[in-house]
């Protein structure tokens, strides 16, 4: 049984050493990965890094598919994707996790909201608050209602979507408030909005990368994600 093993992982590597060499700079090898992305994640920061990484790596084609984060785990899981870009927690029993970025979730609000110059607010304060949310694909969206919970009330949520200047622009014109990645708002902010920090430890929004453990074709999905780690930008 063991000798088995060892001649098995011995053939893993080398055919994972040939494929690496097959889909290096210049190569004319074709490989496919489909990489699974959230649409605002993609909107902070992935448009560069693909060009990047496919001006590199010609041999790899990617393709991207847009959805939220709890979607892209059980895609992965069940290997109809072969990489995740993700927020934690993920389920780490069952994924190989790379870290990519780490910023913070904030509250955003119109410019005339009563916390609108506050420096930090906390979740207790937002009882009383009409939330408007990504839906519930997002991590964030079952994050926000947690906090809120322990916080001891329900939230009360006005509306949900899955595009974030749609909420950005409720929030300015003071419909309700909703809780975003600060990234989204370093290439886009607005002069009608302000974001203020929230004093909870799952304020922490870190993105990950994640590969479905012990799956055997995964040459091209590590270096993709090795690509992404080294060369994202937290603009």
């Amino acid at each position: 049984g063991l000798r088995l093993y060892e001649s098995a992982e011995r053939i893993t590597r080398e055919y994972e050493a040939v494929l690496s060499e097959l889909q290096g700079p210049g190569s004319q090898y074709q490989e496919h990965i489909s990489v699974g992305i959230p649409p605002l994640i993609c909107t902070c920061f992935f448009a560069p890094l693909i060009a990047g990484f496919q001006s590199e790596y010609p041999g790899i084609e990617i393709s991207i598919v847009e959805k939220g984060a709890r979607s892209i785990q059980d895609e992965v899981d069940r290997e109809i994707l072969d990489v995740g870009i993700v927020i934690l927690p993920v389920y780490e029993d069952r994924f190989d996790v790379t870290e990519l970025l780490e910023d913070i979730t904030v509250l955003v609000v119109s410019k005339n909201h009563p916390y609108a110059d506050r420096s930090r607010v906390s979740y207790t304060e937002l009882k009383h608050e009409k939330f408007i949310l990504f839906n519930d694909e997002y991590t964030l969206y079952h994050q926000i209602a947690a906090n809120c919970r322990e916080a001891g009330f329900e939230p009360y949520v006005a509306s949900v979507s899955g595009q974030w200047d749609y909420l950005a622009e409720l929030a300015a014109l003071e419909l309700g408030v909703t809780i975003m990645p600060r990234p989204i708002f370093n290439r886009n902010m607005r002069d009608d909005i302000r974001l203020i920090p929230i004093d909870h430890p799952a304020a922490a929004w870190t993105v990950v990368a994640i590969i479905k453990k012990d799956r055997i074709k995964q040459v091209a999905a590590k270096k993709f994600v090795s690509y992404v780690a080294s060369h994202i930008i937290p603009y």
